[in-house]
């Protein structure tokens, strides 16, 4: 899920290969298996804590970190004290021409998400302020000063920041970048570091499930068929877990002999001597 800090950027990049995977994105998948079949499970903690005056809103990016498109990819967290309330990991549209350009992109995406977790409290009741905390010191420059300067070519959408500035709606901040969380976001990183920035965000790697989870022998399974009749009109029947071993032994030959099995929509039965083709065998929870 990318909720999980610790996951989201290589889900992102999983899902940016879902159109047109490669020999590539399939050993990343497994990869991916092979980690969360370490760590299955990451418990975010919210312990009590005293009212909290401002958001933190911590920001990184990766300059060109996509070799095959040279786009960056912007990272970020928001926490409310010690609860952490946002992850994100994003490509970035356009193709920065410098890491300062890149951290930018990433800034104003953080600026955006910080303020729109303003507007979700003050809906709530409380009205709280917030800082962007960042580790580049050549985003910063260009936020805190007026104007584009040298800067021609970047889209003049990106600087509204200058504006949330001017309004003092949220204070831009330096965080050294060895303790930035949002790096865990924008890139791969190795165990020591995600750990770090995992406990820095309040969340905890444990095994088993929770007590809370139901338990899984109370989970009915059932196999959905999609049938195609003699007649071209294609049905959908569900079945018990007694014709799942017939099932699965005839899914290779595609025929198979079913009977006593109702028909949603016609309420009909197919008797044991009307044959029907297997098109896809689905397993649902």
């Amino acid at each position: 899920a990318t909720d999980r800090p610790d996951i989201a950027y290589s889900t992102k990049e999983l899902a940016r290969a879902m159109s047109s995977p490669t020999k590539g994105d399939w050993s990343k998948l497994k990869r991916m298996a092979r980690y969360l079949s370490g760590k299955p499970r990451i418990v975010i903690w919210f312990r009590w804590q005293q009212k909290v005056a401002a958001l933190d809103v911590y920001t990184d990016a990766d300059w060109a970190g996509c070799k095959r498109t040279r786009k960056s990819t912007s990272g970020g967290c928001i926490t409310h004290g010690a609860h952490v309330a946002k992850t994100w990991s994003k490509t970035q549209a356009l193709v920065s021409l410098s890491s300062g350009e890149s951290e930018l992109y990433a800034t104003v995406k953080a600026t955006a998400e910080g303020l729109g977790m303003q507007s979700v409290l003050q809906d709530l009741g409380r009205k709280v302020g917030g800082r962007v905390w960042g580790d580049a010191s050549a985003a910063l420059g260009i936020i805190n000063r007026t104007g584009l300067g040298k800067l021609r070519h970047i889209d003049t959408n990106y600087l509204w920041v200058h504006d949330v500035q001017a309004r003092r709606s949220l204070e831009f901040c330096k965080i050294h970048g060895p303790i930035n969380p949002a790096d865990l976001m924008t890139k791969y990183l190795d165990w020591a570091t995600i750990a770090k920035h995992c406990e820095a965000l309040g969340c905890q790697f444990m095994s088993g499930r929770a007590e809370t989870a139901p338990a899984q022998n109370n989970v009915m399974t059932q196999w959905v068929l999609s049938l195609f009749r003699d007649d071209d009109q294609m049905i959908y029947v569900k079945c018990d877990d007694s014709m799942s071993a017939n099932m699965r032994k005839n899914e290779q030959s595609k025929d198979v002999y079913l009977y006593d099995v109702s028909i949603s929509q016609k309420q009909q039965k197919i008797s044991k001597e009307s044959p029907v083709t297997v098109l896809s065998l689905s397993l649902i929870h």
